[in-house]
């Protein structure tokens, strides 16, 4: 709900968990925080503390505060410091709601305001799923610890980086990733007709050994892509080892009649469960995907991430600069999920993925040299847009 607090009301205080995320409509919010102040309280002498006469005030005579025989007691003291106002447009408690650590300022009104106010549990159950929203804070938050997946949910930084790349001639790896994450979104809308005509083109323009925009994958993970598109029948077990449905477990297949698939249950003969088997599978460029979104993170964004315009772009979206981010995990951060990240991938598949990366790279397959058959053109298109991109709006400006 909106509120109208007048002057001079606490809206967070430091040390303590926010309970609500507000965004401010209009007037002015002080920012202070607490630091210790070490000052020295009056000297009291070993003598004189230990004096009846000390105890009881009736007097006695005290050495110089420069004698040797002088304690000096120093008692801890806080002050309030200054740290600045926040204006119209800003917002503050998504900190402490997101990484559940208390406050690290106080922040009270110093004019009368017009706030939003959203309380702790509908923030994260609905702001923060919205992950153009979710990546403005999480960005904000880890600064420059951001993740690949952080910037490609934000409008701004995506476009930035995908600048970055374009530069660098070497952005086949990400046009793929974008085309295979939008295999994945657009999926369960289309039929499988459209999904093998959409298959087919991936795996001619960025997998076969001749693409126009070849990714550097290694040569077993798109042979399985190329075996599971020309054989409906076949399944990848997730150890490059493919199978075909009904084989058993000496490799022959098993014939089962209709009666042998009936279950009894309670006495009552029942229909097996039917099996919606759809082909080309949802999941077939997962581990391809993840290939490339590691390939993209040791690449070019850990370039991007160290250069004058990522640093340029923190400060644009308002990166807080003065917190500990020591103690501040991206995996522990409260929050929907990323859009853009890659593909969960079962403990066996991630295994597979990391025994093809190591001999991948063992072996010294980076590139093809430039005078192989294999060496991909020069690209001469603009990078294509992400699927989460409004054209419209390429070159949008921060969520706030």
């Amino acid at each position: 709900p909106r509120q109208r607090p007048t002057a001079q009301t606490d809206l967070i205080l430091e040390n303590t968990e926010a309970q609500h995320f507000y965004f401010l409509y209009h007037g002015n919010v002080k920012v202070s925080k607490t630091i210790e102040d070490d000052t020295a309280d009056e000297p009291e002498t070993e003598a004189a503390a230990k004096s009846p006469k000390a105890k009881t005030g009736d007097g006695g005579s005290s050495p110089p505060p420069s004698s040797p025989e002088t304690r000096i007691k120093k008692m801890k003291k806080t002050k309030s410091i200054d740290l600045g106002s926040l204006g119209a447009g800003n917002y503050f408690g998504e900190i402490s709601i997101l990484t559940s650590t208390p406050c690290r300022a106080t922040l009270h009104t110093e004019t009368n305001c017009l706030l939003l106010r959203v309380a702790k549990e509908d923030f994260v159950e609905t702001w923060c799923q919205v992950p153009g929203l979710r990546a403005q804070f999480l960005v904000r938050i880890l600064g420059s610890s951001c993740r690949l997946e952080h910037v490609l949910d934000h409008a701004v930084l995506r476009s930035s980086f995908e600048r970055f790349v374009e530069s660098e001639l070497a952005s086949e790896n990400l046009v793929f990733y974008y085309r295979a994450h939008k295999y994945v979104v657009e999926w369960e809308k289309r039929t499988d007709d459209e999904n093998m005509a959409d298959a087919r083109f991936i795996w001619h323009q960025y997998l076969h050994q001749e693409a126009p925009e070849q990714v550097n994958l290694p040569a077993k993970m798109r042979e399985s892509i190329i075996v599971a598109l020309e054989n409906p029948q076949t399944v990848d077990d997730g150890d490059g080892e493919e199978s075909s449905e009904g084989e058993g477990d000496e490799g022959n297949p098993e014939t089962t009649t209709a009666d042998d698939a009936k279950v009894e249950v309670d006495g009552a003969i029942t229909e097996p469960a039917k099996v919606d088997f759809r082909f080309p599978p949802q999941n077939l460029f997962h581990r391809a995907s993840n290939e490339a979104f590691t390939l993209i993170e040791k690449g070019p964004f850990s370039r991007f991430k160290v250069s004058e315009e990522f640093s340029y772009l923190l400060k644009t979206v308002g990166a807080y600069e003065q917190i500990d981010r020591s103690e501040i995990k991206a995996d522990d951060i409260k929050g929907g999920a990323s859009e853009m990240a890659p593909p969960k991938l079962t403990e066996k598949e991630k295994h597979l993925a990391k025994g093809r990366r190591h001999s991948h790279h063992s072996a010294g397959i980076r590139a093809a040299p430039a005078n192989s058959t294999e060496c991909k053109p020069e690209r001469k298109t603009p990078l294509e847009l992400s699927p989460v991109q409004d054209p419209k709006h390429r070159r949008g400006t921060s969520v706030f």
